[in-house]
């Protein structure tokens, strides 16, 4: 299946490494920016890179069929152009939704082969995964209440931005849920009016996907390459990470060398279904942003 390449866009250039964010369902790479221009500061001389995935921000139009392996290999295909351009990635980091997609991509490159990322014990891919569960996670009614009223809205949607964000209050939304939806439009294409900057029916399958028994990864997670530095940031509410699954899964992560794991605090965490907090915006990047830059790859 041939990938159209996913929009990104450098944000720190840097003369080290390179780190690329992958945001979360109903998400955008530009939300990340502020987070990735911090976590240069603090991780001198590396540079970030931003990216929409599949059908998100200014990466619409990608054909189906929408899968997680689609979705991964969207990564790989940039990744692997970028290489070819000069620009290696060292750093895959991703939160939620976008964290489960880099991980398929690490996945299906550690049985592929990635030659673009240098994959070896001397110069590792570090993967960074924040409150992205690697087992199986069903949808919060809250995520799908959401998706649900998104479309039920006329498109394009009359107004501005006030007149968005009014909608959601309007249908008893979050003050912060439906100020950040206003960062998730934009104007409407040769129409008056502005237009959602991703495709619910795109979002809905890979989150179906990811709810299924058979797409949990926590047994690959203990077979991964060495040329593989992984770092899981658990938020400390989600129900995700309370299963009996997960507890013994992180026990068993949390004695391998290789392996960081950070606990987001209480004041910082969420609770976040599959792309972010159900009463709160869909998306934590803010929440989880002192947590990522203490997030120090391997140099």
């Amino acid at each position: 299946m041939a990938h159209s390449r996913l929009a990104s866009e450098v944000v720190t250039a840097g003369s080290g490494k390179r780190a690329l964010f992958l945001h979360g369902a109903m998400g955008r790479g530009s939300n990340w920016q502020a987070v990735a221009r911090r976590f240069c500061r603090e991780n001198q001389p590396w540079g970030a890179r931003v990216a929409d995935l599949r059908n998100h921000g200014e990466s619409m139009g990608v054909a189906g069929p929408h899968t997680l392996a689609a979705a991964g290999q969207d990564v790989i295909a940039l990744a692997s152009a970028l290489g070819r351009e000069g620009e290696q990635i060292d750093a895959l980091v991703g939160h939620s939704l976008g964290g489960r997609v880099a991980l398929e991509a690490v996945l299906h490159a550690a049985d592929q082969g990635w030659e673009s990322l240098t994959p070896d014990s001397a110069n590792p891919l570090s993967l960074v995964l924040m409150d992205t569960s690697p087992g199986a996670l069903p949808a919060t009614a809250d995520v799908h209440n959401v998706l649900d009223f998104i479309e039920t809205l006329p498109s394009p949607i009359p107004g501005d931005w006030r007149g968005v964000k009014q909608r959601f209050l309007d249908a008893g939304f979050s003050e912060m849920l439906a100020s950040w939806m206003t960062t998730n439009v934009k104007q409407a294409e040769g129409e008056e009016g502005l237009q959602l900057t991703f495709d619910t029916a795109t979002i809905r399958s890979l989150l179906d996907e990811y709810a299924l028994p058979e797409a949990s990864t926590w047994h690959r997670l203990r077979e991964l390459p060495p040329w593989v530095s992984l770092t899981l940031v658990v938020g400390n509410k989600g129900a995700r990470w309370h299963s009996a699954e997960a507890k013994e899964e992180l026990a068993k992560l949390a004695t391998r060398a290789w392996m960081e794991y950070s606990a987001l605090p209480r004041a910082c965490d969420g609770g976040a279904g599959p792309g972010s907090p159900p009463s709160d915006p869909l998306l934590s990047e803010s929440r989880l942003e002192a947590n990522v830059t203490r997030v120090r790859p391997e140099v």
